[in-house]
């Protein structure tokens, strides 16, 4: 019995050891090893982004950005940013992740009142001979207002920046000093098939659908931390933390931040403003001029920013001590099959154990009868 127990708790525990991530995510950085070595990044300076233990959303570490007034331009821009590899174009994928602004953010911003901050983007990756645009989708913080912004161009070279237009907008005021959990589900698609929906700490805010994307040959890549106007003169830093990603089977549980609000509602229906929010479709300002051969709004330059090219699909997303590519339902049936090894491999001994016993005490039985009936004939 001791041992069935054993075997019983050794399934359990091996069952229950930390997976890499859940069956249908491509990829978790939540920088539980201390660092970010498995991302992309578009720094300038040792303080531009640090793993840090406090304020954390879950777990033990979250990543900390900061963009300090006089910083060397990263890209052509005023960034401090991580990144990683591309999607695919017309692939649909669940995005996860929170951000946490300071308690004292200064939610006035710059003098400029179209200054924006983007603090999550997905990046278009031109093709060979064409010019770097402001990014198909973002989430901005513009001085004290969320806003959710889309671009998009089918053509198959972009020869100009779209204008962008704005999906959802809703008040930031409340949210400084505390974590917000932001869920994205999006088809990258320039064609009417696309769409992008979003959560705010559960709250669904865009449900919008038609194209969100460039015709280029690989799709967007997402990139977190700060990526600001030019010319603010001004120093911020904000937090990040549970970033997840999934591929087409995965779901708003799996990519949510751990204890999030939710779920949706299945049917995707129930959009709501998330706190004073509009989906009125109003235009946005460019993000800014392009500078140094790098699109407006956001054009990396691969060389400056010291990156390796992307690759072509977020599924190969590499490997780091910051983050984790799933090993997914492979680990679980590995599992699976160890345990029910152990199980039969331990129940086959326990049965021949069973066995021995049987015979060994028939034997003995027999050879007692055998001593009782000799002892009965001599009394006799």
């Amino acid at each position: 019995m001791r041992r069935w127990s054993l075997i019983c708790a050794l399934a359990w525990a091996v069952w229950n050891l930390p997976r890499v991530a859940a069956a249908d995510l491509i990829f978790v950085g939540d920088f539980e090893s201390g660092d970010a070595s498995g991302w992309g990044q578009e720094l300038c300076c040792d303080h531009s982004m640090t793993v840090v233990s406090t304020p954390v959303r879950a777990g033990q570490y979250a990543v900390r950005f900061e963009r300090r007034d006089g910083d060397a331009e990263v890209a052509g821009g005023n960034r401090a940013e991580l990144r990683l590899d591309n999607a695919e174009t017309g692939g649909e994928y669940w995005y996860g992740f929170s951000i946490y602004l300071p308690s004292d953010w200064n939610f006035a911003g710059g003098d400029d009142p179209w200054d924006w901050l983007i603090l999550a983007q997905w990046h278009g990756q031109p093709d060979p001979n064409e010019d770097w645009r402001s990014p198909p989708l973002s989430l901005r913080l513009n001085q004290d207002k969320w806003g959710v912004s889309e671009r998009h161009d089918a053509a198959p070279i972009t020869t100009s920046n779209p204008s962008s237009t704005m999906l959802w907008e809703g008040d930031g005021t409340g949210d400084a000093g505390k974590w917000t959990d932001w869920v994205f589900h999006i088809k990258w698609s320039y064609g009417d098939d696309g769409f992008v929906e979003v959560w705010k700490d559960g709250v669904q805010v865009v449900d919008y659908s038609g194209p969100c994307a460039f015709n280029d040959a690989k799709g967007p890549y997402f990139k977190m931390g700060m990526y600001m106007s030019p010319d603010q003169d001004l120093s911020r830093h904000v937090f990040h933390d549970e970033m997840r990603v999934g591929d087409a089977n995965s779901s708003y549980q799996e990519v949510a931040p751990p204890g999030s609000v939710g779920p949706p509602p299945a049917d995707g229906s129930g959009s709501a403003d998330g706190g004073g929010g509009s989906t009125d479709g109003a235009t946005l300002p460019d993000a800014g001029p392009a500078a140094d051969g790098a699109a407006a709004g956001d054009g990396s330059a691969r060389g400056d920013a010291g990156l390796d090219t992307p690759g072509s699909n977020a599924n190969t997303l590499e490997s780091g001590c910051g983050c984790s590519v799933v090993a997914g339902s492979a680990f679980e049936a590995l599992v699976i099959l160890f345990a029910v090894g152990l199980v039969a491999a331990f129940g086959r001994r326990r049965c021949r154990e069973k066995g021995r016993a049987w015979t060994i005490s028939s034997k003995r039985l027999a050879r007692r009868r055998s001593n009782t009936g000799r002892t009965t004939t001599a009394s006799t």
